[in-house]
């Protein structure tokens, strides 16, 4: 099995905050790794310290190549990593995860709360604001983004004061099932029917999801925060919630990373942009944005194995069915490098 990931390096410049990897699973070997980054337009800086502009994100396959997500931009290479071309939208903001939508490709654009589905030339075919819903405004008591949508507003959201609005709903994963398209409210824990303007699952009060894949039978998505996968039935009900910490590798690799020790140091600085304090934050440097065990990334290879992401830089293979660690992989032991973006092919 071939496991591309990409990552992203919190804190480190822009041009040095993620790497695309292509793994033999199998073998644990690095085939090729290249530098990922948002380049055109150029962002010169980034008043966020924490992952925002840095890195890469989503990634899918589509006709044979390798589509990976940046800030503003999707980079399209072939299966060696050889870039071949880049697709990117006045409306492309803050990119996390991607799916395909039968010729489109279909971008959460999570600083703008929209889904942004364009054609392989970039040209928009559809959007999606949930937040200009009228039953989702009642709802979930929001209100629309003050957004032109006519100009171009790829470096227009680097400043993150639109994350501090309670209307934000970090809108970070987008998925397609039979045609339809499927949207996870990060900051909320719901998951979205677009195509049928209807809610499928809704955790109120909680909030720190991220990944969202609708399978044949299973919804999957996880609690980064919590540090779990959670799978849901199709009608929303909670199935299973997978505690990572359960597996002996992982709690030893949350250990060695510093655990609820760093965590708590982390904690101070979560929600804002200022700089560490005094000796705490001299000690911070440039992982003052980091947490260890920081779930991000999921992968399904079928129907009872999936691959999870989690910082330091390590990606576990597990059964969800029988809950069992089957094997892992760590890239690094830095605890501000986190996986984002897993894809697989077997």
């Amino acid at each position: 099995m071939i496991v591309y990931f990409s990552t992203v390096s919190r804190g480190a410049s822009i041009d040095k905050g993620g790497e695309l990897i292509k793994l033999d699973w199998k073998n644990k070997k690095i085939i090729k790794k290249i530098a990922i980054f948002p380049s055109d337009p150029q962002i010169h800086e980034d008043p966020n310290p924490r992952g925002n502009t840095r890195g890469g994100r989503g990634i899918l396959f589509s006709d044979g190549d390798l589509v990976v997500a940046t800030y503003h931009s999707l980079h399209i290479y072939d299966q060696d990593l050889n870039f071949k071309r880049k697709i990117s939208h006045p409306l492309f903001v803050g990119l996390h995860e991607i799916c395909k939508k039968q010729d489109l490709i279909c971008v959460s654009a999570t600083a703008i709360d929209g889904v942004i589905c364009v054609d392989t030339d970039g040209i928009l075919q559809e959007s999606w604001w949930p937040r200009e819903n009228d039953f989702l405004q009642k709802h979930l008591d929001i209100a629309p983004l003050s957004i032109d949508k006519s100009v171009d507003n790829r470096l227009r959201f680097l400043n993150g004061k639109h994350l501090a609005s309670k209307s934000h709903l970090h809108l970070n994963a987008v998925a397609q099932k039979d045609g339809k398209l499927f949207a996870l409210f990060g900051k909320r824990g719901l998951v979205y029917n677009l195509s049928d303007q209807n809610i499928i699952i809704e955790n109120k009060g909680d909030f720190g999801f991220h990944n969202l894949v609708v399978s044949n039978n299973r919804i999957f998505t996880i609690h980064t925060r919590k540090r779990k996968l959670l799978i849901y039935n199709q009608n929303g009900s909670l199935l299973k919630a997978i505690n990572l910490l359960k597996f002996k590798e992982v709690a030893d690799i949350y250990k060695k990373s510093g655990g609820p020790n760093y965590n708590l140091l982390r904690f101070f600085e979560y929600f804002s942009f200022a700089k560490p304090i005094g000796k705490i934050g001299g000690f911070l440097s440039r992982q003052k944005a980091a947490a260890t065990l920081f779930v991000r990334g999921f992968h399904l290879l079928d129907q009872n194995r999936a691959l999870i992401g989690f910082s330091p830089a390590t990606i576990i293979e597990i059964d969800y069915e029988k809950e069992i660690l089957l094997d892992f992989f760590q890239y690094s032991e830095d605890i501000s490098i986190a996986p984002h973006g897993l894809a697989a092919l077997q």
